[in-house]
């Protein structure tokens, strides 16, 4: 551990960032596009593409994925600054809702526990997430955890639904995986297409794996009639500007996932003023607040309340800018957490 005693002034940030795709990767680009302006005279680096000179200056270290962690403690120990790890996924929770037996753990449950242990500070994007963290190490020290958001990535654009469409679109943007409740969202497709006047897209899918998506994409189309089939779109991941167009035309935002660390697609979608639907869970509360309505993971309960809400007068929604965290606050609260990082 870096001694406390001794102030760093940070100039300098590596980042060790994920090879990750879909919302966790654009989050960290949109993380490094807010703070990389030199604010405050702090310069940031990727350690994938930085110089061995550059490296060779840096001031403090931060990660953003367990299996970086080793490269990232070397450089930090070698350069005598601090190691900060981000926390996008919490890994014992995931395996212990995968029933992965505590004897064998996977090499990122390892390496992320390893990551808990070493480094000088902690980062999450919640502060329900935060409790999860603590709940599943016990030994873990609250203090060292800090709780930063990440901004909403998307550009803000006028809603541009009518009272009474002709066709309601619903859109999910998700990762397709049991934990982000996909074989539920299977089920919700298939009730929500029942409606003849309903059009359902999936934004997202699993891009680094091509034959679980194809088997996911599968399942969904099995569970709809021939008829219903042409009504349901997977566009892929979707930048920015194409998710916040998406999200102004539609009548209703749906998230079926079982766990989140920050939920950013629902952060997304109410901030954009879609009405939305998601599973009651606390890190989506935390972040969406009043502008979801929250039901159990059970597809009755997600078709009711996505008929409700779809169908519910425009009066009744909210139209008030949503607040979401405003991106400068958020560049300044990294900014500040950087610099006072020992």
């Amino acid at each position: 551990m870096i001694d406390a005693r001794e102030p760093t002034r940070v100039t300098r940030v590596a980042h060790f960032a994920p090879p990750f795709t879909g919302g966790i990767a654009s989050a960290v680009d949109g993380l490094l596009t807010l703070t990389a302006a030199g604010t405050d005279g702090v310069t940031h680096l990727r350690a994938d593409t930085a110089t061995a000179a550059e490296l060779a200056q840096v001031t403090l270290v931060h990660c953003h994925h367990a299996l970086r962690w080793p490269d990232a403690l070397a450089l930090a120990r070698r350069s005598r600054v601090p190691a900060v790890k981000t926390l996008h996924i919490l890994q014992a929770r995931q395996s212990r809702m995968r029933a992965v037996p505590a004897t064998s753990p996977t090499r990122s449950e390892a390496l992320q526990a390893r990551a808990i242990a070493e480094a000088d500070a902690l980062t999450i994007a919640t502060h329900a997430a935060k409790a999860m963290l603590v709940e599943d190490h016990p030994d873990l020290d609250p203090t060292r955890v800090v709780v930063l958001p990440l901004a909403p990535r998307l550009p803000v654009l006028p809603r541009v639904v009518a009272d009474a469409p002709t066709v309601r679109l619903i859109v999910a943007a998700t990762r397709f995986d049991q934990l982000k409740g996909t074989d539920l969202l299977v089920e919700v497709v298939a009730a929500c297409l029942r409606a003849p006047d309903v059009d359902f897209v999936i934004a997202g899918g699993l891009p680094d794996n091509a034959r679980a998506e194809l088997r996911w994409k599968e399942a969904f189309r099995a569970a709809l009639t021939p008829e219903q089939r042409p009504r349901l779109h997977f566009p892929g991941w979707l930048g920015p500007d194409a998710l916040a167009q998406l999200l102004s035309r539609a009548a209703l935002f749906v998230t079926t996932s079982r766990l989140e660390t920050c939920g950013l697609g629902l952060m997304e979608a109410v901030a954009a003023l879609c009405p939305a639907v998601a599973t009651d869970l606390s890190v989506h509360r935390e972040v969406a607040g009043t502008r979801a309505r929250y039901v159990a993971a059970d597809v009755q309960a997600f078709a009711r309340a996505i008929d409700e809400a779809s169908h519910a007068p425009s009066t009744t929604r909210a139209t008030a800018p949503y607040t979401a965290p405003d991106a400068a606050r958020v560049a300044q609260d990294w900014l500040h957490f950087w610099s006072q990082t020992r």
